[in-house]
C-alpha cells in the first residue's frame, strides 16, 4: 500500500507539470488525468479503484484507404471530337470492343468538406490502356520523328495492339445525395494526371504456318504526361459508372495526327 500512495504522489506531480486534470462526468471521489494518449482515473483511494484509459485506442480513425478498380471501354478522338478519321489517318481506327482500360487505385477517404455531404479524395494508381485497330494489318512505327500508321499486305495479324501503363494520381471531390450513411448516390469529378512509364506494342501472327509473337519496346512518340477529367456516379459504395477524357494529346504535338483518348466504363469499391 505504500508503494501505491508513493506512486500515486509522483503521478499527481507529473500531472501538475505535464497534463491536464478532467473531472467532467466524474464524481467527487474520482481524479481523471490525461498523459498524451494515456487517461488514468484514480477511485476513492483503495486500489482496486483507479484505472487506465488508452484514448488512441477508443478513437476511432478518422482516415480510410479504400481500393478501387474500374475498368471500361478505350477510344480516342481528334480536335473536333469525332472518332471518324480523314483519309489520311483511317488507318488509326479502332476496335472498341478490344480497347479496354483497367485501373487499379488506393484513395483516402474521410477529408469531410461539409457535413459527410461533401469530401474530398487524393489517390495513386495504375491504368493500362489497350488500343486495337478496325484493320487486321495495322502496323505502328516511328521514322523522321513521327508516328505512322502503316498497313501491312504480307501481314494478316491474329493479335496487335498498343498498350500504355500510366502511374496516376486521382483528385477526387464527391457529393453524397440522399442517407449519407447508408443508400446515397454519389456524384464525383475531378482530374486524374498520370506519367507513362511503358509503351509497347504486342503482335501475333501466322506466315506460312510459323506462328510468330513479338514484343516491341518504344516510346512511339506518345506524350509522356496526361492530364484527364474524370466523371463518376455511384450507385452504391460498391458499384458506379464513369468517364474520363484527356486534357492532354495522346501523342506529342506534330508528330501524327492531334488525338485525346477517352474511357468510358465501370468502378468498383471506393467510398
Amino acid at each position: 500500500m505504500k508503494r501505491l500512495y508513493t506512486t500515486w504522489m509522483a503521478l499527481m506531480i507529473i500531472g501538475v507539470s505535464a497534463a491536464q486534470e478532467d473531472k467532467s462526468n466524474l464524481n467527487d471521489d474520482t481524479t481523471k488525468i490525461k498523459l498524451g494518449n494515456m487517461t488514468i482515473i484514480f477511485g476513492d483511494g483503495e486500489e482496486e479503484n483507479f484505472d487506465f484509459e488508452n484514448e488512441e485506442e477508443e478513437e476511432e480513425s478518422k482516415f480510410n484507404v479504400i481500393g478501387e478498380m474500374a475498368i471500361g471501354m478505350n477510344g480516342w478522338l481528334t480536335p473536333s471530337n469525332s472518332y471518324v478519321f480523314d483519309s489520311q489517318y483511317e488507318n488509326m481506327s479502332l476496335n472498341y470492343s478490344r480497347s479496354r482500360a483497367f485501373s487499379a487505385n488506393f484513395m483516402l477517404q474521410g477529408l469531410d468538406l461539409f457535413k459527410k455531404r461533401l469530401y474530398f479524395a487524393p489517390g495513386f494508381g495504375i491504368t493500362w490502356n489497350n488500343y486495337h485497330f478496325k484493320n487486321n494489318s495495322v502496323n505502328i512505327g516511328t521514322a523522321n520523328d513521327s508516328t505512322r500508321f502503316t498497313i501491312d499486305s504480307a501481314v494478316q495479324y491474329n493479335k496487335y495492339k498498343l498498350r500504355t501503363t500510366f502511374i496516376e494520381v486521382p483528385l477526387m471531390i464527391g457529393a453524397r445525395i440522399g442517407n449519407v450513411e447508408k443508400n446515397h448516390f454519389t456524384i464525383e469529378g475531378g482530374v486524374i494526371g498520370g506519367l507513362n512509364i511503358s509503351s509497347i506494342i504486342k503482335e501475333k501472327y501466322e506466315i506460312e504456318g510459323i506462328k510468330n509473337k513479338n514484343k516491341i519496346k518504344d516510346d512511339f512518340n506518345i506524350n509522356p504526361f496526361r492530364l484527364d477529367a474524370v466523371v463518376r456516379m455511384r450507385f452504391s459504395d460498391y458499384f458506379g459508372i464513369y468517364g474520363r477524357y484527356s486534357l492532354t494529346t495522346m501523342f506529342e504535338t506534330g508528330k501524327t495526327q492531334e488525338l485525346y483518348p477517352f474511357t468510358i466504363g465501370f468502378v468498383f469499391g471506393g467510398v
